[in-house]
């Protein structure tokens, strides 16, 4: 199966307390071997492969999991996005190791990024990741659209739209291109990767340790031909 954007939840572990975080309390979860495992033993081809949390930098054992079975089953990669706060130096060298191995097994390097959060939200940012490598983006960037998930929505400082979960748009029978697909610490998967721990786990439209990805994306997709009418 292809996924244009296929977004991964490492962790839910994180370093940092940020008022507008989106996913609300850090948890002491981590996706397991066999998580990782039946998410690609239905998907050989993708886009992009998004890496996110939680703080995806405290986890680079698990992104080096994830770098050998897509090296190992010989799966197509296009580019990989991971965003760190650039708070921690635990294992950094390893999480770069694992970066920098992503970044070769993927063929459109000049999409790979790994965004250093350098914002308003994260003062504690003091440049540990150099910009001596292609893919790292360290840019500094102010925030116009805060979620309302979370902590955004406790604190009140909320902005953007009401998240909902549109249906995935499928070429043929093995091809999604549109939303993401988004796959939880636990398994869960959803057609948004903007939404809070709370909501993930209790809006997911299956789980992938239970059913193929083939039979959840069914649950909730319209064919390409459809979604062009519709417009």
């Amino acid at each position: 199966m292809y996924v244009s954007n296929l977004v991964i939840e490492i962790t839910r572990r994180c370093n940092a307390n940020c008022a507008h975080c989106l996913r609300g309390p850090a948890q002491r979860m981590n996706i397991s071997r066999e998580t990782i495992t039946s998410i690609f033993s239905y998907v050989d081809r993708i886009g992009t492969l998004t890496l996110t949390g939680g703080e995806p930098s405290l986890k680079p054992g698990i992104i080096e999991e994830i770098t050998n079975i897509i090296r190992w089953k010989h799966i197509e990669l296009g580019s990989f996005y991971i965003a760190t706060n650039g708070k921690s130096m635990y294992r950094r060298e390893e999480f770069l190791d694992a970066c920098d191995t992503l970044y070769m097994l993927s063929y459109e390097k000049e999409m790979c990024t790994l965004q250093v959060s350098n914002d308003e939200y994260h003062p504690d940012f003091k440049g540990y990741y150099e910009e001596d490598r292609p893919y790292v983006k360290t840019r500094l960037k102010k925030h116009y659209n805060i979620i309302p998930e979370g902590r955004a929505r406790e604190n009140g400082i909320a902005t953007g739209k009401e998240q909902t979960q549109p249906p995935w748009i499928v070429r043929d029978e093995d091809e999604i291109l549109e939303p993401v697909v988004y796959v939880s610490c636990n398994g869960n998967v959803l057609s948004n990767c903007d939404l809070s721990y709370k909501r993930i786990d209790s809006e997911a439209i299956g789980n992938i340790n239970k059913d193929s990805l083939q039979t959840i994306v069914e649950r909730n997709y319209v064919k390409e031909e459809e979604e062009a009418i519709s417009n």
